[in-house]
């Protein structure tokens, strides 16, 4: 005779459920119960699906950029009025915006509905307008941080719908996320982009034990050595195919930079130029590349393989790897796209053993192997005879100039860096496009020291009292513009935010174009703030009507769309610019009509 079974709502909900979804489903009560929405309560349907809503954002967390799970609850924001956005997460490492809707598909074969997703679009929408009307207390206390992250030109941002399902999302819906993001990158950036998260994901990211050691049995190392206090190794290196590093990558994805205090950072610059390497230099990558540091509980060399040092393997207990992480994700991304040309790259490999040291010493190896100075292309500048030259003759005005970085200290208290000095005089050139890199990346001025646009704004020509005049303006247009940011709201907010540079150069523009610009010195603030809302009045009435209902942030990244809001402001004003003049001139050297407004 059968004994009478009583069944738990909480079981009653798995009985016929996909299993893949169960074993999901238990793993999140297992990991953020008491973590996310308080107490797990299997009493309370609404209250279940909502845990295990907020939770596979938690997991995705995790596995994504690696936070502890303690942390989770901070970066939760569903509920009431979340325009479908169940979780923000600013990760500071890949410099990301991470905007997460995740929903729990309890026959593990659906997909969200094409109205969960618009209105998560429409979230994100109102989030990139800088409109928080009607968001929820969560969000509202992230209106700071989101509008700091939007207006920053370094951040990205990445839209990720996680659901419990395999089923594929309808066209219609496919279409409008590409249809989305097609209207805010404008054909020109990768500024936002997303990711579908399905069940099969989300199983294999449960599947992670994150309390778990990585141990490996069988690294080669080519072309090995030690290094040893006399008595014990200490450390190994030596020589390691990079397709054995990709399949580590594939294996334990981010788990293996657990301790690491940068994760991957994706496709940035620096990322690419590694890729780049990888795919049409891989048999020299090893002499490029500075490669990867490992720490290890425990280092066991195996003699069968080591009678000489021409090829030696190790098992290694308890990794992490605390240096090298771009590499490792950069190798990783390029197998998936060409194994032939990993398989013929090697990357050098640095082993560290934590065995019978302090408690802290794996913590300081990851902090300091993280904190050494790297080269930019911005400190090649130091070379340029220009910048010396700069430096001298604004000393003798008692002005302190500093194009390289370091810890020396500042003579004089006025003051100003080389990044200012790109800012004010390439927002002061005539040519509208220098604004525009500046705005896209400024570092990417530097890239050729010996060429445009560079070489436009650092030549013989450049007047040092020109230079501090501009940087002193710049500053002001800067404070004016923090300050009328706090006033606005909407479409102007949004041109104040993203088109901070090309308000400075047409501050300029208009300033030696209608105003008196020779001498020292400097127009009211009153003109300035003037100048800056008849600017700002102007794109707010054109933009529209020329580009129609574009991001703003692209507008201004946008070369053509940029000489075409000049244009429209020239008009305005009744400016006409000799385009054959000195391009870094005075009042003297313009055709000019003179018309105030």
């Amino acid at each position: 005779m059968l004994k009478n079974i009583s069944m738990s709502k909480m079981e009653k909900r798995r009985f016929n459920i996909d299993l893949q979804v169960i074993r999901i489903q238990k793993k999140l009560e297992t990991l953020f119960n008491g973590v996310v929405n308080g107490k797990f309560d299997e009493n309370s349907e609404e209250n279940i699906d909502v845990f295990y809503s907020r939770s596979i954002s938690g997991l995705i967390l995790m596995n994504l950029v690696g936070i502890d799970k303690t942390n989770i609850n901070k970066f939760i924001t569903d509920g009431f009025n979340d325009y479908g956005i169940d979780c923000i997460y600013r990760d500071e490492n890949s410099k990301k915006l991470i905007l997460i809707q995740s929903k729990l598909m309890k026959n593990g074969n659906s997909c969200p509905s094409k109205g969960e997703v618009l209105k998560f679009l429409d979230g994100i929408q109102k989030l990139l307008n800088l409109d928080f009307s009607n968001f929820n207390k969560k969000i509202l206390e992230k209106k700071e941080m989101i509008e700091e992250t939007i207006s920053d030109v370094n951040y990205k941002i990445e839209m990720i719908l996680a659901y419990t399902g395999t089923q594929k999302l309808a066209k219609e819906i496919e279409d409008s996320i590409i249809s989305f993001e097609n209207n805010i990158n404008g054909g020109i950036s990768d500024l936002i982009s997303h990711k579908i998260v399905d069940k099969t994901q989300i199983y294999k990211m449960a599947l992670n034990d994150f309390n778990s050691q990585i141990n490996i049995d069988n690294i080669e190392l080519l072309n090995w050595g030690v290094i040893s206090d006399g008595e014990n190794a200490n450390a190994y290196y030596g020589i390691v195919n990079a397709s054995y590093i990709a399949e580590l990558w594939k294996k334990y994805d981010i788990r293996l930079l657990a301790q690491n205090i940068r994760f991957f950072k994706g496709n940035s610059n620096v990322n690419n130029g590694i890729k780049n390497v990888l795919l049409t230099e891989p048999q020299n990558f090893v002499y490029y590349n500075n490669g990867i540091k490992i720490i290890a509980n425990k280092i066991e060399r195996k003699l069968k393989r080591s009678l000489d040092r021409n090829a030696g393997e190790f098992s290694l207990k308890g990794i992490s790897i605390v240096n090298g992480a771009q590499t490792v994700g950069c190798i990783g991304d390029v197998y998936e796209i060409n194994p032939e040309k990993i398989s013929t790259a090697k990357v050098f490999v640095q082993i560290i053993s934590l065995e019978n040291r302090e408690e802290n010493y794996g913590e300081q190896i990851t902090k300091l192997s993280n904190t050494q100075n790297k080269i930019e292309n911005k400190d090649f500048a130091s070379l340029d005879e220009q910048q010396e030259r700069i430096r001298k003759e604004l000393a003798v005005e008692n002005i302190e100039y500093i194009y390289r970085d370091g810890n020396r200290e500042i003579k004089f208290k006025d003051n100003f860096t080389i990044d200012d000095a790109i800012i004010a005089m390439g927002c002061y050139h005539k040519d509208v496009v220098i604004s525009t890199i500046i705005k896209r990346a400024i570092g990417s001025i530097y890239d050729d020291l010996n060429k445009y646009p560079y070489k436009e704004i650092f030549n013989n020509k450049l007047e040092v009292n020109l230079l501090w005049k501009n940087v002193k303006i710049y500053r002001i247009c800067e404070e004016s513009i923090k300050e009328k940011i706090k006033q606005q709201a909407s479409k102007k907010k949004l041109i104040l935010v993203h088109g901070n540079r090309f308000i400075l150069h047409m501050l300029y523009r208009i300033l030696i174009n209608k105003y008196d610009y020779n001498g020292t010195d400097l127009p009211e603030n009153k003109l300035i703030s003037d100048i800056i809302d008849s600017t700002v009045e102007i794109v707010n009435n054109k933009s529209t009507e020329i580009f129609g209902d574009t991001y703003m942030a692209n507008v201004f990244k946008n070369n053509n769309k940029c000489i075409e809001l000049e244009k429209k402001i020239f008009e305005e004003w009744e400016i006409i610019e000799n385009d054959n003049s000195s391009e870094h001139n005075h009042c003297e050297d313009k055709q000019i009509t003179l018309f105030d407004m």
